[in-house]
């Protein structure tokens, strides 16, 4: 296996002016928090998931334990200095020391085997171990570097090895997290297992990826939004690269039409200037990785990172996709490459996306029970640059509550926090026979039938057409009842205060 970044590279690296803001700010962070103590993992914060589906308090400081171990790694990798030596090794040693990889919030196991769980941040976990050790674990501590191997083994290679289909839920599920921990336990394997140990795992893991494609339709559209498709497919690609190397070329999952449908959604995701679409629980501001662009810029000349993107002074927690910038990123043939496309609609995801000159908009059907559902058939955004006017808010706050029998009752996920009618007061059902017919699509037009995401017996019509328009878009909704309803309303969200006057707005 060759390593994330070669010598070559980060002689590149510290040499090229893309990279200068990125780690001046890695730099500072850096030197920050060499003066400050570890965050602490403790038990009040462990249990709250448990008491009151609080997730935060736990994980604000495991995450920041993560991106400190980021900040430090790419100082040692880069510079070699011995301050930056000590703090990585002080790093990977506390995080040995963790109870369990795992996030509460996934800890659906008995208690006895949740020092084991693999989900995926433990997943995450023992992929940065890994992939640092195999590119500077030589220089380390021997105590350091034979504890987190041993730690690698125990909670990530062993047990999916000795893998119980009934227990790792994940294996066969459509979504982000066959990817992820898919490339998680993958990295573990390739850099630190014994080749038995791979040989087992590789049949496994192709169904897990197997699993995650099937989460995609032919036309390549991620339900789940842009930011899990960042998360998810960002990490099928560091798999299949990794894949790729191990097997001398002769497995390579790029290599396929999906691959490149799917592949080609973050051209179409972005909207305004540097806006995405935040359908689902997707993020509102979720930014591109530039180092998965250029790799997917090199496999597919037209699939590239939005244009205005450049490397800035934020550092990610996430140590993987750290690495892949420095070690992928191209500027001379990725940088304001893109052209977002003029239009482009999504058959079977239906979700209808127009760019103009003046303003962008993106409107979508499908079901109400999808990825990281919100009940929100004929929602819409309405951007004029960056100036979200008709919002989506994406995904609310994660607590326990936000993935169970009450997820409905939060604004962002029912129809009530979405830009669509209030039926007699009633709102959007959840469930897969809650569906929209597209009627027609095309360059200039979108229309819809979503009387079926209703529950109302009294609706017989309810077409909802969007007309663009040289300035803006027409909206219109044909609402037929079998008798008189007792209420009916329109409903659009924004983020500008309206301004109400002599029947405008």
């Amino acid at each position: 296996m060759k390593p994330i970044l070669s010598e070559e590279r980060i002689n590149y690296i510290k040499s090229c002016k893309y990279f200068d803001e990125y780690l001046q700010g890695v730099k500072q962070y850096a030197e920050s928090e060499l003066e400050k103590d570890a965050p602490i993992l403790n038990y009040s914060a462990f249990k709250l998931f448990k008491e009151t589906g609080d997730r935060a308090t736990y994980e604000k400081p495991y995450f920041q334990k993560r991106k400190r171990f980021s900040a430090f790694s790419i100082m040692y990798l880069l510079y070699r200095e011995e301050k930056y030596k000590k703090a990585i090794e002080d790093c990977i040693w506390d995080i040995c020391s963790e109870y369990t990889w795992a996030l509460p919030a996934h800890m659906e196991y008995p208690m006895e085997e949740e020092e084991t769980v693999i989900d995926l941040f433990a997943a995450e976990t023992g992929e940065m171990l890994a992939e640092f050790l195999y590119m500077a674990g030589q220089e380390l501590a021997p105590h350091v570097v034979y504890r987190a191997k041993k730690e690698i083994k125990r909670r990530i290679i062993t047990p999916y090895i000795t893998f119980r289909e009934d227990y790792y839920v994940w294996h066969n599920v459509w979504g982000n997290w066959s990817a992820v921990c898919a490339c998680g336990i993958g990295a573990c394997m390739f850099y630190v297992g014994e080749k038995d140990e791979i040989e087992k795992a590789l049949p496994r893991l192709y169904s897990n990826i197997e699993a995650f494609l099937k989460s995609y339709n032919e036309d390549g559209c991620c339900l789940e939004g842009y930011s899990y498709w960042n998360y998810g497919f960002g990490r099928f690609v560091f798999f299949a690269d990794m894949l790729k190397d191990y097997t001398g070329g002769k497995v390579d999952l790029m290599d396929s039409e999906k691959i490149h449908s799917i592949a080609k959604f973050q051209n179409a995701a972005f909207i305004g200037i540097s806006q995405n679409i935040s359908f689902a629980d997707a993020a509102a501001n979720c930014k591109p990785q530039k180092g998965l662009s250029s790799y997917l810029h090199n496999k597919y000349n037209d699939v590239a990172m939005p244009a205005g993107f450049l490397f800035t002074n934020e550092l990610s927690r996430d140590f993987v996709v750290n690495i892949r910038d420095l070690a992928w990123f191209d500027a001379e043939t990725v940088t304001d490459k893109l052209v977002k496309p003029e239009y482009t609609f999504y058959e079977q995801a239906q979700w209808f996306i127009r760019n103009t000159d003046k303003f962008s908009c993106a409107a979508k059907g499908g079901q109400n029970n999808e990825p990281h559902n919100h009940n929100d058939l004929g929602c819409f955004m309405l951007l004029s640059g960056d100036d979200r006017i008709i919002n989506d808010y994406g995904s609310g706050r994660y607590t326990r509550q936000y993935f169970s029998d009450e997820r409905y009752s939060y604004l962002v996920t029912s129809s009530r926090g979405h830009s669509v009618p209030i039926i007699n007061g009633k709102y959007q059902e959840f469930g897969q026979e809650y569906h929209a017919e597209v009627l027609n699509a095309d360059k200039d037009s979108f229309t819809l039938d979503i009387k079926n995401a209703y529950a109302d017996r009294t609706l017989e019509k309810l077409v909802r057409s969007f007309e663009v328009k040289e300035n803006g878009i027409e909206l219109s909704d044909e609402i037929n009842f079998s008798s008189s309803p007792e209420s009916l309303s329109e409903r659009f969200f924004t983020c500008i205060k309206p301004d109400i006057k002599n029947g405008f707005v």
